[in-house]
């Protein structure tokens, strides 16, 4: 990395969005307020101009753009990948670097990753297989062994990450040597967005 690199990531798929900002190697990290996919889109792009301009940047100072395809809400991934579009054609140069939280998770620690859908399952990451899974399918896979997530999952040992997921998108994009292994914005949905099943509360 060099000194000129200034990276902006942003997440908008989990349950608490978060927003990033590396030059060298400060990272300024922080959460943005949570209310649904109407404030999802009306501050995202505000809250990462003001993140800019409080170091005295732009956005076409930003060299690479951090963001998930998935899994998660199916707005917030459309919100998040929405808004890196639109910031990619605006500033042509700028590099896209959009993984999946699973592929963080299970970068940074070698773990199986579980992921709480809120709809009574996981979503899964293990070897190279993404799944969808009960409680009782997860246990049986992993075998006691230790999992990662981004929160305490009942009845498992869990390796929580729990910095916000826009700075460990920042350091997964350190850790990965290919940086354009993950330049696509594509969706990444293990359920199709149609799926019905009602949702668990926040």
């Amino acid at each position: 990395m060099t000194k000129d690199t200034i990276i902006l990531s942003f997440d908008t798929t989990g349950r608490q969005d978060s927003i990033a900002l590396k030059m060298g190697a400060v990272i300024d990290v922080r959460l943005l307020p949570q209310g649904g996919s109407s404030l999802q889109s009306a501050i995202l792009i505000p809250e990462l101009q003001g993140l800019l301009q409080d170091h005295s940047l732009s956005f076409h100072d930003v060299t690479t753009l951090c963001t998930l395809t998935g899994p998660g809400s199916f707005t917030g991934i459309r919100i998040g990948l929405a808004t890196a579009q639109g910031l990619k054609i605006a500033t042509p140069s700028l590099q896209i670097f959009a993984p999946t939280a699973l592929d963080i998770l299970h970068a940074l620690t070698g773990y199986t990753t579980a992921i709480d859908s809120l709809r009574g399952d996981f979503f899964v990451r293990h070897q190279a297989n993404t799944q969808i899974l009960t409680l009782e399918q997860l246990k049986e896979l992993i075998h006691g062994a230790p999992i990662a997530s981004t929160q305490p999952i009942d009845q498992l040992d869990t390796h929580v990450l729990d910095d916000p997921m826009a700075k460990l998108l920042i350091q997964f994009h350190d850790h990965y040597q290919d940086k354009n292994a993950f330049s696509k914005l594509e969706p990444f949905y293990i359920r199709t967005p149609n799926f019905a099943t009602k949702k668990s509360d926040l």
